[in-house]
């Protein structure tokens, strides 16, 4: 079977809540230089400045590079540099996910509150949170591939 690509939605709470966090962390960089530009040397502005835009780009790379891969023997998720691959026969169940409060706990690679979670036991703790932008189509998907895994 040929590999099939999957891409995280974002919904608008998410977009938010990393707004959020983007602002916080610029405001928690860019204060200590404000408040003690005086006292502070070129080496200390810039190992502020570099440490501030090495953290925003491990946010914005965890949010922005989620991908979801149908590859052969497995199911492929990645956010970042965090990835796991499940074996479909390895797959127990997935169900819907809906609301916050849902997606808030667990092994998270999603970008939105309209999501799934996949169950298995070889998942840190027993089961990934996703969000594919066609859920149809990957769930079709997804049954298919642990269909032909089984015979």
């Amino acid at each position: 079977m040929q590999d099939v690509l999957f891409t995280s939605k974002m919904n608008k709470s998410f977009r938010n809540m990393l707004v959020i966090i983007v602002g916080v962390i610029l405001i928690l960089f860019i204060v200590p230089i404000i408040l003690d530009s005086e006292n502070m040397t070129k080496a200390d502005f810039w190992a502020i400045t570099m440490s501030c835009m090495l953290t925003l780009a491990m946010i914005l790379w965890f949010a922005f590079d989620i991908k979801y891969v149908f590859k052969e023997e497995h199911l492929y998720l990645r956010a970042g540099f965090l990835f796991t691959r499940i074996r479909y026969e390895e797959i127990e169940s997935y169900r819907e996910v809906k609301g916050l409060m849902d997606v808030g706990s667990g092994f998270n690679l999603l970008n939105s509150t309209d999501a799934m979670a996949i169950l298995s036991q070889k998942v840190m703790l027993g089961e990934v949170k996703i969000s594919p932008t066609d859920q149809e189509a990957f769930i079709q998907e997804l049954e298919k591939r642990i269909e032909a895994a089984k015979s």
